[in-house]
């Protein structure tokens, strides 16, 4: 029995790249899975799942005046179906979520003189205005004051739009369909608040 041979149990069951056959699809595959970062694919994935907090935070209010206060109002006729709003917020959330990690990640993350620190802010503080909208509308009922908060959610959008498309176009690109939403949005509101 020879006692010099030793085993490396830690890496015996891991092949390396090169035992990989990477000319099947499989093989391809696995190696495409070891290069994926996956500490940024969860961070990515905070980013995305941030704005949506306040957004399913807020359909909690607006699920409740949906079937009782909504309905009885006068509204635009070229408002959106109700089903069309909740699936619309989720992309939109995700979007400006995955557009801010796009920041967050080209523009330096938060390190000393980092170009994502600004937009980022601006970013953080446009969530907050966004996401008091709907308490304002759907629970106060406060339609001047809502309409008017609108404008500067739709303002900071093409602020953070801006800002983003300087450090990663992608990112600022992302932005876009959430401004012709909140452009959308924001004639509702004005709408409802005159012939209400």
């Amino acid at each position: 029995m020879n006692n010099n041979k030793v085993i490396d149990i830690e890496n015996s069951s891991k092949p390396d790249d090169s035992e990989i056959d990477d000319k099947t699809w499989s093989g391809k595959l696995k190696k495409s899975f070891r290069k994926i970062h996956w500490k940024e694919v969860f961070i990515a994935i905070g980013f995305c799942i941030l704005p949506n907090i306040g957004g399913f935070a807020g359909s909690f209010l607006t699920s409740t005046a949906i079937n009782t206060w909504f309905k009885s109002i006068v509204k635009p006729p070229w408002q959106p179906p109700n089903w069309l709003f909740a699936p619309m917020w989720v992309f939109l959330y995700t979007s400006m979520g995955l557009a801010s990690y796009l920041v967050f990640r080209y523009g330096g993350r938060f390190e000393k003189g980092s170009k994502a620190i600004i937009p980022l802010a601006i970013y953080g503080v446009h969530l907050i205005l966004n996401w008091m909208w709907t308490p304002l509308f759907f629970a106060w009922k406060l339609l001047l004051v809502s309409a008017i908060e609108i404008i500067f959610v739709w303002l900071a959008a093409i602020i953070i739009g801006v800002l983003f498309f300087r450090v990663k176009k992608a990112a600022g690109l992302l932005i876009i369909p959430y401004v012709i939403w909140l452009t959308v949005a924001s004639s509702l509101n004005w709408y409802i608040w005159m012939y209400n």
